[in-house]
């Protein structure tokens, strides 16, 4: 996809990397362009609902894409469009937790930097409980990132205001000296 020779510029798109893909959300910091044919678009472009799922460095981190423009994809991202009465977000929790308990580990090859093959993919298990029971999975997974956000956010203010206060301490300190 890469080749310099391919790359004209009539076809300019930009894409998306293993890079611009992070655990339920994407990274457009540094989205880059190459050409895409019109005839490739539909293998190298992902639309609302796919799942994107990295294939090498940190494998299986997932993301939904929920948005209206297609952006192309490197082909070290794998596509993967849920069927029907498959959650997207579902299965980007469940490769989540595959990935942070070592269970694609199995799956994975390479020694230095491991991959996620797609034929190997197609091999990884899935438990799939009905939609409404992915959905209710999916909401209690959600609220509990909403939770540990807030969080963190609080120890972040907390943490600045300790060290506000330790300065002002500290000048009131050398000031009576």
């Amino acid at each position: 996809m890469l080749d310099s020779a391919r790359q004209t510029g009539k076809f300019a798109t930009p894409y998306l990397r293993n890079v611009n893909v992070r655990w339920h959300s994407f990274d457009f910091t540094d989205v880059k362009s190459m050409d895409i044919r019109p005839e490739e678009r539909g293998r190298f472009t992902a639309t609302r609902g796919d799942l994107l799922l990295t294939e090498g460095g940190e494998i299986g981190r997932a993301a939904v894409w929920d948005r209206d423009d297609n952006l192309g994809i490197q082909k070290t991202i794998h596509r993967i469009r849920p069927l029907a009465g498959t959650s997207g977000k579902y299965l980007a929790f469940a490769f989540e937790h595959m990935s942070l308990h070592g269970y694609l580990d199995d799956f994975a090859t390479g020694v230095t930097i491991r991959h996620l093959t797609q034929q190997n993919l197609r091999e990884v298990p899935i438990a799939l409980p009905p939609l409404a029971e992915q959905q209710r999975i999916v909401l209690a997974a959600e609220e509990g990132l909403t939770s540990l956000e807030r969080g963190a956010s609080l120890v972040r203010t907390s943490t600045l205001r300790s060290h506000q206060l330790a300065r002002r301490i500290l000048g009131t300190l050398s000031a009576h000296r």
